[in-house]
């Protein structure tokens, strides 16, 4: 979970399996606190948390809740995101 400033905060460790997308419950789920509106914290927060997530376990794809949801969530385009950060 990433806080408005830009804390990151563990929940479950990355080995275990979610309970937030069913179907990709083996996927780690990240959650920015917010509903539409997020900080430049929270996002600079989240480009390096899927940096490091990577270099630890290697990371294939990055998805929105969305893309295998009918949730909007995380309102904002997850790919758009990746490409400003370059990742």
């Amino acid at each position: 979970m990433i806080t408005e400033s830009g804390e990151i905060q563990n929940g479950r460790p990355t080995y275990w399996s979610g309970a937030h997308a069913k179907g990709y419950n083996h996927y780690i789920g990240i959650c920015l606190i917010g509903i539409d509106e997020f900080t430049k914290e929270q996002f600079d927060s989240l480009a390096e948390l899927i940096e490091t997530l990577d270099e630890e376990i290697g990371i294939e794809e990055v998805l929105g809740h969305c893309d295998v949801s009918h949730k909007t969530c995380p309102n904002f385009n997850v790919q758009d995101f990746l490409e400003k950060y370059g990742l």
